[in-house]
């Protein structure tokens, strides 16, 4: 299980949660349901992927010395918990498998941490920024 500090709330009756995970996780953990352009409607919340904006936000990282990205909206279906340490601040508990998150909003932000993901597997050096 990925553990992250969290805290939740709820909208319209849905809980919802807020929270900080590395980028290293949450590789881990992504999957994207793209949209279906077929007669019957459209199915899943994003676009194709672009690799060339994935490579695009990963050359920022690289150069920007504080980088800032913005929030990614994810929604998590099954096997989660959320353990109330005070209040409504307290741990959710994320299991570390593919799927486990599903990306609403962001899916070329988080693939922009993917190529240097790859090259620290290739090198074994671990590129700027160190939250990866």
């Amino acid at each position: 299980m990925i553990e992250i500090e969290a805290i939740k709330f709820e909208q319209k009756g849905m809980p919802m949660y807020s929270g900080r995970m590395k980028a290293r996780d949450l590789l881990k953990t992504w999957h994207v349901e793209r949209w279906m352009d077929d007669t019957l409607g459209l199915t899943g919340y994003q676009r194709e992927l672009f690799e060339k904006r994935c490579r695009d936000i990963a050359k920022y990282l690289l150069q920007c010395e504080v980088a800032i990205i913005p929030p990614i909206l994810a929604s998590l279906r099954e096997g989660f918990e959320f353990e109330p340490v005070k209040g409504n601040f307290g741990v959710l508990k994320i299991p570390g498998k593919p799927g486990a998150i599903t990306i609403i909003d962001g899916q070329h932000r988080v693939g922009g941490f993917k190529p240097l993901e790859e090259e620290e597997k290739a090198t074994g050096i671990s590129q700027p920024p160190s939250g990866l």
